[in-house]
């Protein structure tokens, strides 16, 4: 005869919560300026990015804000480097997750490129990935340019 256990409360972690946990505390080791929110973003007069797309070959370096302003030039090129590379459509990256990356570079003392495995993601794109593999989240914030 079995015998059953009542729970009444069972822990239970999933991997994208364990996986979230465990990239806030290593930010928050590695930056806690830019986790815990006391960064100063203006500290330099220029931002520059460096990308290269792993799936196109593409790459790019451009400074994309100067004294106080965005440059559209330069956000329409971050813009097309990030897009969905398998149906081509672009949309605006979000210029906060811009300006962490260059905080991130910045503080890290670094020139080298961001290589981008996934930026935008389509609707099409994300459905399709979500078929496919495991860990794609149906609202995913790459289809928001975050």
């Amino acid at each position: 005869m079995k015998k059953h256990r009542k729970d009444t409360h069972k822990a239970h972690i999933c991997r994208r919560s364990f996986l979230k946990a465990g990239a806030l505390v290593l930010g928050t080791c590695l930056f806690p300026k830019v986790i815990l929110g006391a960064v100063n973003i203006q500290r330099s007069p220029e931002r520059m990015l460096s990308f290269y797309n792993i799936h196109t070959g593409e790459y790019l370096k451009s400074t994309y804000w100067v004294k106080g302003g965005y440059i559209p030039e330069a956000l329409t090129e971050i813009n097309h480097i990030l897009r969905d590379f398998r149906t081509g459509e672009i949309m605006p990256i979000d210029t906060g997750l811009l300006d962490l990356l260059s905080t991130i570079r910045e503080d890290l003392g670094s020139s080298e490129q961001f290589h981008i495995i996934s930026g935008y993601r389509s609707a099409a794109t994300n459905a399709l990935l979500r078929e496919h593999s495991g860990g794609v989240a149906g609202h995913s914030l790459h289809m928001r340019g975050l």
